[in-house]
């Protein structure tokens, strides 16, 4: 399986066996400029928006909204190390938590 982003909003997974994509997710309101698998947990994809939010889905369903950037949200990866291990990078600031935290916490 393979995923893009786009500036119509939108997520595409694909396998890379067949010419078309196989899932298309309407995943913010504004551009994606990132995302990126989990690999601990194939369903669930990451992804960082012009919107300043980074949101994590399992196929069509939002999982967990992040809403802490103050610009755009440019980039977005999870662990291959750690389950659960985010960073996002935005507003010249790199955010690493875990998933399910609030990444301003002190």
């Amino acid at each position: 399986m393979d995923h893009g982003s786009s500036r119509d909003c939108t997520l595409r997974i694909w396998d890379v066996r067949q010419p078309n994509f196989t899932m298309l997710l309407a995943a913010h309101d504004f551009e994606i400029l990132s995302c990126d698998w989990n690999k601990y947990d194939e369903c669930l994809i990451a992804s960082s928006s012009v919107g300043k939010s980074i949101k994590l889905m399992v196929e069509d369903a939002l999982v967990w909204k992040y809403d802490h950037h103050t610009e755009f949200a440019v980039g977005i990866d999870m662990s291959v190390l750690v389950a659960g291990l985010l960073a996002g990078t935005g507003d010249e600031l790199v955010y690493v938590w875990q998933q399910g935290t609030n990444p301003r916490a002190a």
